[in-house]
């Protein structure tokens, strides 16, 4: 039978972590034959000015049926990963995914050389209302986000039953020279 895990942390900070490889401050890997596992940061989080010399600036969840929850207002800023998810990247082998909660500010976080400058996920985003997404860069595709859909369906849910989502300034395609924009953007 299937296992579950979940771990939880409220009105948590991380704040200026780095790692020469995958989640500047948080890895979290679930098992990659089966189950479920979940890492749920509370309503308040803040992901601030952390760098991963891979993937997932700040968090990155690898696992079978792995997804990160972020509570309700969550300040997602100025993250950067080497590769792809300059915030956060999960990768997972079914129905993975990222969900943010409503009031998130999600802004200036960077993916040098990969795709999704704030999100990426090889499966599944879901954003909830009242949430600004901003200032975002990529070398790849994907400003803002990137759900790969690797072997199965993908899909991003944008929820604005609890208000607007928007997304202004988030770009891809962009070169870096050593972690700053040639662009001015940054």
């Amino acid at each position: 039978s299937a296992s579950a895990a979940s771990d939880v942390y409220k009105r948590l900070v991380l704040r200026g972590n780095e790692a020469a490889g995958q989640g500047g401050a948080i890895v979290a890997i679930g098992s990659a034959t089966g189950g479920t596992s979940t890492l749920v940061l509370g309503a308040g989080a803040k992901i601030e000015q952390n760098k991963a010399k891979s993937t997932g600036g700040a968090i990155y969840a690898f696992g079978y049926d792995q997804t990160v929850n972020i509570g309700a207002n969550a300040l997602i800023t100025g993250n950067v990963a080497g590769t792809y998810g300059g915030a956060i990247s999960v990768e997972g082998q079914t129905s993975s995914g990222i969900n943010i909660g409503n009031g998130a500010v999600i802004s200036n976080n960077y993916a040098l050389t990969g795709s999704g400058g704030a999100l990426y996920s090889n499966h599944n985003i879901t954003i909830n209302g009242n949430t600004n997404i901003s200032g975002n860069l990529s070398a790849g595709s994907g400003g803002a986000l990137f759900a790969a859909g690797l072997g199965t369906a993908n899909t991003v849910t944008l929820d604005t039953s609890l208000g607007h989502i928007a997304f202004t300034g988030n770009k891809s395609g962009v070169t870096f020279t050593d972690g700053v924009p040639d662009d001015g953007s940054g």
